[in-house]
Formats: structure tokens, C-alpha cells, sequence
């Protein structure tokens, strides 16, 4: 055999696991080039029982109930994980303190200072249900953006959103994001609060797109695979029936990989303006549910185009009692009653709005079961945009974002912050492991374990310096469990 013959079928042999894969915007088993990006979300008020899943052998279902609020899940269902059996500890070991009596407790309305912060709180101004907190310690998404350097440099290290008016001093407009301690003890220590979505477009699409590094990025990649396969058409003629066959599987496998890079050239791109009769000044927003569609639009368009790689959404306040939900009334009629005052959790608001429907989800269990449903439809939409959008590595984003949905509470009228159920979904390159239910975040059944654990391993899965522990370090540190 000439030497020439022994060099050919050594390099032909070694196609199979070299040449394609190294070309790809992302080689098997490989570290992924995308950036890591979090979303977290928080919605107020509780749920019903009909919001666990039953369990089924090999994972979950969606409970057979009418307006199952965790149908819309199920389909993404190896791209999530619900978790049971959390607790806001550092809420309520801040009640228990600050009231110096070990039976007092900061319920769901007053608990957005400590919902993402894992840390106990400090005085600062007025929030609901006679509390004058704030947060002591970053919440998770500033947290990441204060330690990743390459989240800090974007164009909008992080986006704060909610998708209506707040009224100044408004009851329930606590903060969710919080960027550390408070600076002067009497107001909360956090980023500045976007609600109208055509100024958040402007700020963000408004002027020129430079997509100029995603450009030279995906030139540079064609040109490679170009020349490869040049080389590998020449290659061959010179060789037998069973190499042929060979690099003409590998050509095909160029072909796809440059078909994922058109495809690429969409990802970032300027989204259409919506239309201006979605926002209103007005808590009570009839449209509120097109603003957060809108929202989210943008926050994947905005993180496709890395401008951002860290987003918050508050749906909507802490007790939302200004919302209505006509939008959802030719599902349910009597979601455009008129509130009779004979109703809990009432406010001047003269339609049932989502703070009386939790407050009686006894009587009103369709109605609540029919809203809870409808944000995590918001949820699950979160993820199939960022399911169907193609990263740079040619991959779907959600395999490099880390969404992380929050309820502030157990049930509307209990306001309870213990034994919570969170779902986790997407991922930081592979990070956890996702597909199942686990009815408590400690791994023991009835025991319960605090958020930190679910925020310490967000923080070390994007990246950041790695910690122990997140916020109080007494509250122990990340949730082995989570993790694939």
C-alpha cells in the first residue's frame, strides 16, 4: 500500500468523527457557544389543587379538569421541571423578626422582596398588608448581572418588565427585581420598572439593527464549510464506492449545517411594531393580554440579537386586584359580572378582578382555575418562542435560557408562602435535568426546603463565579436535585 493510500483512508476514516462536527455551529458533546440568558417570572395569588400534576408512570400529567391550568405544559414537557414543596424562608423569618413573635409571617401579597432575593429583609417603604420592607441581598436576575461580565455589557444588561400602567404609590406595585440593599433605608434599592411596549420597542428596535457580528460570524462559518466541501468533492473521484458513500453522507451533513445558518440569519432581526390599541394607561388594561404576548416578543427578539441576556416579568402586580380578564369572558361569562361586595378580597375595581376570583376559589374555581391557566399559557408560550428561534449555535435558544416561574403564593385566600410549586424550565448547556415533578425540592417527602436552592443553582448553571450559596448562606446552598 503506497503511502499516498494509507494517508487518503486514514483521513477518510476519521471523517466520522472529526471533519463535520468541528465545522457545526455546535459539535456533539461539546461546550455550547451560545450565551446563557435568564428569564424569571412571578404572578400573584395562588392556585387550586386542579394546578398539581398527577403523577403517571414516567413523569406527569395535567390533571383532567375543565381549564386544567398545566395543559399548555405538557407539551413541553422534557423542557421543564415542576417543583414542589418550596419555601419563602427568608420572608417569613423576616415577619417572625421584625414582629419579634415566632407566629407572625409576610404572606404572598407583601413577599416580592424576598421572592427571588433569598435573603432576609430590612426596613424600607410601605407594601402591602402593613409591612415597611425591602430587600436586604440582589435578586437573581441582578445578581447575574452584576457577576457575569458579558451580561453587564450588553446594550440592556437586563430588562425589567410589566405589562401595565403602575399608578404611583400604587398598592401592590412592589418591585421585582431588586438590585441590592436598599441605599437610603426608605425606598427599594431596583432597576427602573418598563410597561408600555412601543417604548420599549423604540429603545430597542428603534433605530438601525447592527447585526454586523452576527453577520461576520455566519460569513465566517460559510466560508469554512465552502472550502471543506470543495475539497471534499475533489476528494471524491479519487476513491472507492464505500468512501464515496462516505463523504457523500458528510456533504449532506454541510448541506443541513448550511441550511441552519440561513436560518440563523432570521434569528435576529427587527420585529413588527404592534399595533397601538394594545396599551392603555390603566391598571385595568382590556388588552393586557396582547402587552404581554408583546413582551415577551420582544425579550426573545432582544436576547436573539443579544442586546439583553437577563429579563424579568411581573404579571402584574403582587395582588392584582385591578385586573380583569375580559379577554377570557366568552370562555366564562361571569368574568364580566360585576363584583356583588359580598365577595372577599374585594377592591373598587367593579368587575371580579384576579384578587376576588383567588380570595373565593371555592365558589369561583372555574373562573381561578380558567386565569391560572391563562398565565401559564403565557408561560408555555415563553417557551415555544424560544423553542422555534435558532440560536447562534444553530440550536433552539431554550437549551441556553433559563426561565423560572413563580407563584408569590399557595392558595388566593391563604396568602401562604410555604410548600409552593415553581416550574424551571430550559437550561444553561445541559445543566439540569428536566422531564420530571418533584413534589418537594429537598428530595424528602413533607420536607420542605427554602427558594435558595433552586436560585443557587440558577446562578452557578449561567456561569457566574461559582457559590455555595445563594443570599443567606444559613438557608443551605444548591438543590442537587435539579441537576442533570
Amino acid at each position: 500500500m503506497s503511502r499516498y493510500s494509507f494517508d487518503r483512508r486514514s483521513f477518510l476514516s476519521g471523517l466520522g468523527a472529526g471533519l463535520v462536527p468541528m465545522l457545526a455551529p455546535r459539535s456533539s458533546g461539546a461546550a455550547s457557544t451560545a450565551p446563557k440568558r435568564l428569564v424569571v417570572i412571578a404572578v400573584p395569588n395562588g392556585y387550586t389543587g386542579d394546578y398539581l400534576p398527577e403523577v403517571i408512570a414516567g413523569g406527569w400529567q395535567a390533571r383532567n379538569t375543565e381549564f386544567s391550568p398545566l395543559k399548555s405544559l405538557e407539551k413541553w414537557k422534557d423542557r421543564l421541571t415542576v417543583i414542589g414543596g418550596i419555601n419563602v424562608q427568608n420572608g417569613h423569618d423576616t415577619g417572625k423578626e421584625v414582629k419579634n413573635n415566632p407566629n407572625a409571617t409576610i404572606a404572598g401579597h407583601a413577599i416580592m422582596p424576598f421572592l427571588f432575593t433569598g435573603a432576609k429583609g430590612v426596613a424600607g417603604p410601605a407594601i402591602p398588608d402593613g409591612w415597611s420592607l425591602t430587600a436586604s441581598h440582589p435578586s437573581v436576575d441582578q445578581y447575574v448581572v452584576q457577576k457575569l461580565t458579558a451580561a453587564a455589557a450588553r446594550p440592556y444588561p437586563s430588562l425589567v418588565l410589566r405589562p401595565v400602567k403602575l399608578s404611583a404609590g400604587g398598592y401592590g406595585n412592589t418591585p421585582l427585581s431588586y438590585t441590592g440593599k436598599t441605599l437610603d433605608g426608605k425606598s427599594h434599592n431596583a432597576p427602573t420598572i418598563r410597561d408600555n411596549p412601543f417604548t420599549l420597542f423604540d429603545d430597542l428596535f428603534g433605530g438601525k439593527l447592527d447585526t454586523t457580528a452576527l453577520d461576520k460570524q455566519r460569513a465566517k462559518r460559510k466560508s469554512i464549510l465552502d472550502f471543506s466541501a470543495g475539497h471534499l468533492k475533489q476528494l471524491q473521484g479519487r476513491v472507492g464506492r464505500d468512501d464515496k458513500l462516505r463523504i457523500e453522507n458528510h456533504l449532506n451533513g454541510i448541506t443541513q449545517i448550511e441550511k441552519q445558518l440561513a436560518t440563523m440569519t432570521g434569528a435576529c432581526q427587527q420585529p413588527t411594531r404592534a399595533a397601538a390599541s394594545i396599551w392603555s394607561d390603566s391598571q385595568s388594561n382590556p388588552m393586557m393580554h396582547q402587552v404581554i404576548r408583546t413582551q415577551v416578543d420582544l425579550t426573545v427578539a432582544a436576547m436573539a440579537c443579544d442586546l439583553t441576556r437577563v429579563a424579568s416579568h411581573a404579571w402584574c402586580t403582587s395582588n392584582n386586584n385591578t385586573i380583569v380578564f375580559p379577554w377570557l369572558a366568552d370562555r366564562i361569562p361571569s368574568l364580566n359580572e360585576v363584583w356583588t361586595g359580598t365577595e372577599t378580597g374585594g377592591s373598587g375595581n367593579n368587575l371580579r378582578n384576579h384578587h376576588t376570583i383567588a380570595h373565593n376559589d371555592g365558589a369561583l374555581k372555574r373562573e381561578k382555575n380558567l386565569v391560572d391557566q391563562f398565565f401559564v399559557e403565557n408561560f408555555a408560550y415563553f417557551i415555544e418562542k424560544l423553542s422555534t428561534t435558532l440560536d447562534v449555535d444553530g440550536k433552539p435558544m431554550i437549551e441556553n435560557t433559563i426561565l423560572l416561574f413563580a407563584n408569590m403564593q399557595r392558595t388566593g385566600g391563604g396568602h401562604q408562602t410555604d410548600n409552593l410549586t415553581w416550574f424551571l424550565a430550559g437550561n444553561a448547556d445541559g445543566y439540569f435535568k428536566h422531564g420530571r415533578y418533584l413534589p418537594f425540592l429537598s428530595g424528602k417527602t413533607n420536607q420542605m426546603a427554602p427558594t435558595n436552592g433552586i436560585l443557587t443553582a440558577i446562578v452557578n448553571a449561567m456561569g457566574c463565579p461559582h457559590i455555595d450559596s445563594f443570599g443567606d448562606a444559613a438557608y443551605g446552598g444548591e438543590a442537587a436535585i435539579l441537576k442533570a
